[in-house]
């Protein structure tokens, strides 16, 4: 495309010159693309995982969902503490309690506003 375009004067040879870098940094971001996703594709596959399966999910999405969620095997309780860490909430172990308790709300006591 550019190859047809001939400027007389400097500021369109100019012009034509930050268009050829520019096309030229382009094809390298595009040749990088296609190869970090060739990668991303083989390890996605390389883990067994399925999620590239799902309509609009690509190597890309399905690779930051695996970094994300981890090993998806590990334990109830692992999961527990996670959660429970990220929402800044206390965990109460079973054992440190004595028995079943009874929650009521404010307005079954009659102690609401």
């Amino acid at each position: 495309m550019l190859a047809s375009v001939r400027p007389r004067d400097i500021a369109g040879k100019t012009r034509r010159r930050i268009a050829a870098e520019e096309l030229t940094e382009m094809v390298a971001v595009e040749a990088e693309i296609k190869k970090s996703t060739a990668e991303l594709t083989a390890i996605v596959l390389a883990r067994g995982s399925r999620l590239m399966d799902l309509r609009g999910v690509g190597p890309v999405v399905a690779a930051r969902v695996l970094a994300d969620v981890g090993d998806v095997t590990r334990s109830v309780a692992a999961c527990t503490r996670v959660e429970a860490t990220a929402s800044a909430t206390a965990i109460i172990e079973p054992a440190r309690w004595a028995g079943p308790r009874s929650f009521t709300s404010a307005k079954e006591d009659g102690t609401s506003n």
